[in-house]
């Protein structure tokens, strides 16, 4: 009997874990689907020091575009890749699309907070209908309405928290990578002016770590554009957005082991 035992034993444990991680998955689809986000932030962290790259847009959402058909959503990611490639040696990452498809603002930073990222970096590029706006932009979340009532205060018995008010203690840090990525972009020397700037964002004010959303040059800029597109330039760009990236964690105690 003793064989029949074991075997039952072995069974069991693994039913066990696979139960475990079915409710696991159906608590973060029901927080999904009722409007808020679960912070995981007083958990241990899954993957330490673990890095978002969010590229943007994705699918039939193409954002902007240049006069040759370029497309925001392929430069992206494309440099979303390049990011990754520099930062694995020392920390792992979590890219929120890998190919050409459309994700839903929730689910982008959903997938950051359950995996309780260190920092989140959502890529973009910029658009305009005149041609000379150039540069790259750094954005961080500050709400528009300065005078509405101040919100409930945040973090239940349950460890469930509203979407609107989970960037509110990582601001600072916020403002801080903005600067690091700034310094780093800067010190590249391409004709690419950088500057900070704050944007009412329901993607960025659901983000449970520093985050921050970085338009990375005008697609409707021909000198941008050329930047962001040719494969030695953009290649540049990527790793001086590791470099602002690693220089944050590492001035900030969260450097890699």
């Amino acid at each position: 009997m003793q064989p029949t035992e074991m075997t039952h034993f072995k069974i069991t444990s693994t039913g066990t874990l696979i139960f475990q991680r079915v409710l696991q998955i159906v608590c973060i689809h029901f927080c999904l689907l009722s409007g808020f986000i679960v912070s995981v932030s007083a958990q241990p962290a899954i993957h330490p020091q673990l890095i978002a790259i969010d590229p943007g847009h994705g699918g039939t959402d193409t954002g902007a575009a240049s006069l040759d058909g370029t497309l925001e959503k392929d430069v992206v990611l494309s440099l979303a890749r390049r990011l990754e490639t520099y930062l694995t040696p020392d920390y792992p990452t979590l890219l929120t699309r890998t190919d050409d498809y459309r994700v839903p603002l929730a689910d982008r930073v959903s997938l950051a907070n359950h995996a309780d990222a260190s920092v989140f970096i959502s890529l973009h590029t910029a658009g305009s209908r005149r041609m000379q706006h150039q540069g790259t932009v750094i954005f961080c979340h500050h709400p528009v309405d300065q005078l509405r009532p101040a919100p409930p205060a945040t973090g239940t018995a349950d460890g469930i928290q509203s979407w609107d008010t989970l960037q509110e203690p990582h601001r600072s840090d916020s403002l801080a990578l903005a600067g690091y990525l700034r310094d780093a972009l800067q010190s590249l020397g391409f004709p690419l002016p950088v500057r900070l700037s704050d944007i009412a964002s329901p993607l960025l004010s659901a983000a449970d770590m520093p985050a921050v959303i970085i338009e990375v040059g005008h697609l409707t800029h021909p000198g941008d554009r050329a930047l962001l597109i040719r494969t030695a330039t953009a290649d540049r760009i990527a790793g001086a957005l590791a470099e602002g990236i690693t220089a944050f964690l590492v001035d900030n105690g969260n450097a890699a082991p």
